[in-house]
């Protein structure tokens, strides 16, 4: 590499450097700082952190006296992470009970009608899978198995739209 180039890198590394030296410091102040303003709180106050204590509780987002405001601030961009990170999950207890109740009937369709896709395609699948025994070139036969496994419940329009495919085979004449 030329020499041109190695600087550059150099120079990103030391500024990189740089950068991370001054968070820390400005993380340091910022510590210092809390501290002095807890010590004078707590001067100042006399006894009213006690009532503070039993009225209010812990307010979210607010630096409490244990803890400095960097580690605090971490810790809730960290439960924000996981949290935004994860899908939320449904209550299937609640869905069979609305289900089983009738009070949702929306919620009935739409589980009748999944319910009603899912095991039109496992036999649509089954049945491409039973259909390479037929009558029927490869090619119906691999498209016939690809319908089943991408589109599910569509096979069947391909099972009865196509005529040579899944016929059954005649029966062998014995002259």
């Amino acid at each position: 590499m030329p020499d041109w180039w190695n600087k550059d890198s150099n120079r990103r590394e030391e500024r990189q450097i740089e950068r991370e030296e001054d968070r820390e410091e400005q993380r340091a102040k910022e510590e210092e700082r809390w501290k002095k303003q807890m010590q004078r709180d707590s001067k100042d106050s006399g006894g009213r952190d006690d009532k503070k204590k039993k009225k209010g509780g812990n307010i979210p987002g607010v630096p409490t006296p244990i803890e400095p405001p960097a580690q605090q601030q971490s810790e809730v961009s960290a439960s924000v992470k996981t949290s935004s990170l994860l899908p939320a999950l449904p209550d299937f207890n609640k869905l069979i009970s609305s289900i089983q109740s009738g009070s949702n009937p929306t919620m009935t369709f739409w589980a009748v009608l999944v319910l009603g896709w899912v095991l039109f395609g496992i036999a649509g699948f089954v049945m491409s899978l039973w259909c390479i025994g037929f009558t029927g070139n490869f090619g119906e036969k691999f498209i016939g198995v690809i319908i089943a496994m991408i589109l599910g419940p569509w096979y069947w329009l391909y099972f009865y739209s196509v005529p040579t495919y899944c016929a059954r085979l005649p029966p062998p004449s014995l002259f």
